[in-house]
This record gives structure tokens, C-alpha cells and sequence, in this order.
């Protein structure tokens, strides 16, 4: 499942600044990018139990590549299978994790907005005016598109917005989850050129050096090739630099007064989830930099700098189970040391009758005391 995840991620941005850029170099810079971005690697080798959160990153350049292709003309009609094409992908990213799904929907309007405002012109077509039939029919199409994605996805996040009463959803926003204290102010960006996937501290949830200065430089080669090569639309370089911007600001302490504000906002929890979208429109602005001279060199160069960064540094560690190691009184045993009770972290989503909320129960007593000495003496 992971290493799928890894390939479909890899492949969707690939296509997605081929599509956008016209150049194999920087495709192939964008995709290496974007598969080696430390918080898709945290995702993996840190978090582990992200799987959702590493899917849904895997899903963000397919959904926009989707858009995209609503924007291409055709003079066949009602463009049914790429309003199709859209509404699976959108709704595939909401059911493989709701949060960045919603974290990602703004941005996915900016994009339509930007696209349609700097409408790219086909070779031997002129562009059509602002407010002009042509433009607005797009229009119905990804209305059409995003509403048959809500719909194909309402039978999972509709319950969740309409039941949020029948939940204790407290431990879910709240102490260690409150979002106040995961913001990356001067901590944004780490400083040792080999990103260290040390958690202590928050230090896996930054931005690498590497990846950063790489961004910087992107960004600049992306505005150049839209300014003086003109090889790059000014809305698609108007969206992976809002992007990038926008993403950043959300994981600083400058953008409190939105979470304060805005509703559902709260439930990301983690201001540093952003850097997923971050790490999306950093590979497309790092792509950016094989347009310039020597595309070749720059792109194999920043290739080999990105790689080593990002894997020098990982350390893993591996839990030498055996199949006899895990059974029903090991796990009742892990619940009740670690008060990780049933399938959630802190007793969140628990129905709100479950007052107070259970720690262990009568059989999980009796097999502490009368089958595992060592914890007797610290029996509940």
C-alpha cells in the first residue's frame, strides 16, 4: 500500500507539470521532488499510521490534472468522461482522508478560478474574452463535476458533519491536538542540510533546508519562465506560487486568526499538515528550475542534492514480531498500558453516553491478575 502510494504520487505530478510545463527534465525534477518531500517521507517512516494522510498527498495531482483537462476545448459537447474523471478523483480523495480534503478544496477553487481567468490559448486559436460563452461553459462542467464528487462521496463525510452531537469530539481539538501549539514560526525550516526525522520537539514536522532553498530558487525560475520565456501560463505560475505561499503562511503562527475563525478549521488539529499541500506546489515550482539553461545538469544536480537530503539521514526501526507475539491478551494488555483503548488514540469519537469513558474492563482484570504477574502490583 505504501510503496502504491509512492508511485501514484510520483506519476500524477509527473503528468501534471509534463502537462504543464511541455519538458521531460522538469517533469522528471517534479515527480523526485514530490516523492522525496520530507513530510511525504514523514508520512511513512515517522508517523506511520498516516496511511489516509500519505494517500490523500498521492491524490492532490490527479485531482488538479483532472481540472485541468476540463479547461481543454472540444467541440464534441458536454464533456461527460473528464466531468467524470474529476468528480472520482475529488471523491477519492475525500473518502482516503476528510481532513485534506478539506485543507485542499480551497485551493482546488483557486486553481479552477486562476485557470479560468488566464485562460491558455491553443496553438492557432485566439483567446476568448473574459466573460465570453466560451469561458462561462466551463463553467457548468465543474460545477457539474464537483457536484457528482460530493455526492459519490456524501454517504461518508455527511454523517460525520451531521453527527458531530452523538460524539465526544473534545479530545479531538483539545490539550495535545489543540492547534495553537503546532505552529512553525522561526522552526519552519530546519537547519541541518540532512533533514533529521527526529520527532522530539516537532523537528520532522518542518521544511528541509535542502528542499527549501530548492523551492526559492524554483519559484524565481518558474517566474522567469512565464515572464521572459514565456513557456509557462501565468495562471498555472499564479497557483503553484499562491500555493506555496498560502501553505506556509497556514502552518505559521501569522495565520492564528484564521483558525480562530474558520469552521472545521479546528479539526485539522496540526497546522504543519499543510506542508503536504506545500510539499505539492514545491515540486511543481522546484520542476521549474530544469527550464532553465543547462536543464539537464540543473535537473540532475538538484535530483541527487533532493535524494540525498531527504533518505541520508532516515533511520528506521523494526518491531521483530513473531505471530505468536500478538494476540487478544497482548493487545488488551497494550490498551491498557498505553490507554489507547479500541481503534483511536485518545477515547475521541466515543458516543457521547460513554460517561465516564472506560479504561479497562472485568475480563481484562482478571487476565492482568491471574495470568500476567509482572503488572499485579499495578492493577487499575
Amino acid at each position: 500500500a505504501q510503496v502504491l502510494g509512492f508511485l501514484t504520487a510520483a506519476l500524477g505530478i509527473y503528468l501534471l507539470a509534463w502537462r504543464w510545463y511541455r519538458h521531460e527534465w522538469a517533469a522528471l525534477l517534479a515527480s523526485v521532488a514530490y516523492t522525496t518531500a520530507p513530510f511525504h517521507l514523514v508520512n511513512v517512516y515517522v508517523r506511520g499510521d498516516s496511511l489516509a494522510e500519505f494517500w490523500a498527498m498521492a491524490l492532490y495531482p490527479w485531482v488538479i490534472l483532472a481540472a485541468d483537462r476540463l479547461f481543454t476545448t472540444e467541440k464534441e459537447g458536454f464533456p461527460y468522461g473528464r466531468v467524470a474523471a474529476l468528480a472520482l478523483a475529488y471523491a477519492v480523495l475525500i473518502l482516503s482522508h476528510n481532513i485534506s480534503a478539506l485543507i485542499f478544496t480551497p485551493f482546488l477553487l483557486l486553481f479552477i478560478l486562476l485557470r479560468w481567468l488566464f485562460w491558455q490559448r491553443p496553438i492557432g486559436e485566439s483567446v476568448p474574452a473574459l466573460f465570453s460563452d466560451q469561458r462561462f461553459g466551463t463553467l457548468l462542467p465543474m460545477l457539474g463535476a464537483g457536484l457528482l464528487g460530493l455526492a459519490l462521496a456524501a454517504w461518508f463525510f455527511l454523517p460525520a458533519l451531521a453527527e458531530q452531537d452523538f460524539a465526544q469530539l473534545g479530545p479531538v481539538t483539545q490539550g495535545y491536538f489543540y492547534y495553537a501549539n503546532h505552529f512553525r514560526g522561526g522552526d519552519l525550516v530546519q537547519t541541518s542540510t540532512l533533514f533529521d526525522v527526529d520527532v522530539s520537539g516537532g523537528s520532522a514536522f518542518r521544511m528541509g533546508l535542502v528542499q527549501a532553498f530548492a523551492a526559492l530558487l524554483g519559484s524565481a525560475a518558474l517566474i522567469y519562465a512565464a515572464f521572459r520565456a514565456r513557456t509557462v501560463n501565468w495562471g498555472t505560475a499564479f497557483f503553484i506560487l499562491l500555493a506555496l505561499a498560502i501553505s506556509t503562511f497556514m502552518v505559521t503562527p501569522l495565520s492564528l486568526f484564521l483558525w480562530d475563525n474558520l469552521p472545521l478549521l479546528s479539526f485539522t488539529q496540526f497546522p504543519w499538515r499543510f506542508l503536504s499541500i506545500q510539499a505539492f506546489a514545491a515540486a511543481l515550482a522546484i520542476g521549474a528550475l530544469a527550464l532553465l539553461p543547462y536543464c539537464r545538469v540543473v535537473a540532475i544536480t538538484t535530483v541527487v542534492l533532493l535524494i540525498i537530503s531527504s533518505f541520508a539521514g532516515l533511520q528506521t526501526d523494526h518491531l521483530l514480531l513473531n505471530d505468536e507475539d500478538v494476540g487478544a491478551e497482548s493487545l488488551a494488555q497494550y490498551e491498557w498500558f498505553s490507554g489507547n483503548i479500541g481503534s483511536t488514540v485518545s477515547a475521541e469519537y466515543l458516543p457521547q453516553t460513554v460517561q465516564p469513558r472506560f479504561y479497562t474492563s472485568a475480563w481484562l482484570n482478571d487476565c492482568l491478575l491471574y495470568t500476567s504477574p509482572s503488572p499485579r502490583d499495578q492493577r487499575p
